[in-house]
């Protein structure tokens, strides 16, 4: 199998000190995570080489009462697609910007899926090898 230039992430987090759906305090404080995260990882791979994009990621339909074409983002999740030389510096600097924090990670490439939980470095850095893994197979 041919190998791909560069793997997909679906990167979702989570605070468990905040209960973003019932207090609107700490919705806003996950949003400014979101955000915070967002921005400081897009400008950590244009610093590199621009070899990668992370994105925030919408609801596929926009809620009941919204309006048309405005679908809300879905905070504490981001997409990314990075080449073969960036993953380590943006799983690296998730790593540290959501330290304590459970990050779950999903590697798409070369038509196959993995799924990691990860709570510390450690186990994201074995989120890294699979990627690795399965850019160059």
């Amino acid at each position: 199998m041919a190998s791909v230039s560069a793997a997909k992430f679906i990167i979702s987090f989570s605070d468990p000190n905040l209960d973003p759906t019932s207090d609107p305090e700490d919705a806003a404080e996950l949003e400014r995570l979101t955000q915070s995260v967002y921005q400081e990882a897009n400008q950590l791979l244009q610093d590199l080489d621009g070899g990668g994009e992370v994105k925030l990621v919408r609801e596929s339909e926009a809620p009941e009462g919204s309006k048309a074409g405005a679908a809300a983002i879905i905070w504490g999740v981001l997409t990314a697609e990075v080449n073969l030389q960036n993953i380590q510096a943006l799983l690296g600097f998730i790593g540290d910007k959501l330290h304590g924090k459970p990050i779950k990670v999903k590697v798409k490439a070369n038509g196959r899926e993995v799924e990691i939980e990860a709570h510390s470095r450690q186990q994201l850095l074995e989120a890294e090898r699979i990627a690795r893994e399965l850019l160059e197979s």
